[in-house]
């Protein structure tokens, strides 16, 4: 049984799954009725997927699960074809969103392994910083295009 997911087993899973969409596009292209009948989203789905493996067939074998899920995330984004492609990507990135997320919080919870408290105090605390250099960037930038139209 499966415990974890390292990098490598991602890209496994990752080429098993395009592998699996390809052999189903035709089956899926007969679903697709809706808003138009263009029989295209099995084949959409299927190019946007085929270009994250492209990038990942490039890659290294050590590459990291970071660099595995950024990959999948930029590589369908760039390679998305249809509204169908577009979607998908942008499942792939929330996928990768999270699981960088999950990593993150994994290396805080090493930071203070006897302490949740401490450090969800300092995930808050990170997250409210990297949010009000956010606010102040825009208020910056808001400032000089104002200033700018003068």
């Amino acid at each position: 049984m499966l415990e974890y997911i390292d990098a490598g087993t991602l890209r496994i899973m990752f080429l098993a799954g395009t592998k699996s969409l390809e052999s189903n596009k035709d089956w899926i292209n007969e679903l697709n009725v809706f808003p138009v009948p263009d029989g295209d989203t099995g084949t959409n789905m299927t190019l946007t997927v085929k270009n994250a493996v492209d990038e990942l067939l490039r890659m290294p074998k050590d590459a990291t699960l970071t660099d595995i899920v950024k990959t999948i995330s930029t590589g369908t984004l760039r390679g998305a074809r249809g509204n169908s492609g577009v979607i998908l990507s942008q499942l792939c990135r929330g996928f990768s969103k999270e699981i960088e997320a999950l990593l993150f919080k994994n290396v805080i919870n090493q930071l203070f392994p006897l302490n949740e408290e401490y450090a969800n105090i300092f995930l808050k605390s990170l997250f409210f910083l990297i949010h009000s250099v956010t606010l102040i960037e825009l208020i910056v930038i808001l400032f000089d295009s104002y200033h700018s139209r003068l």
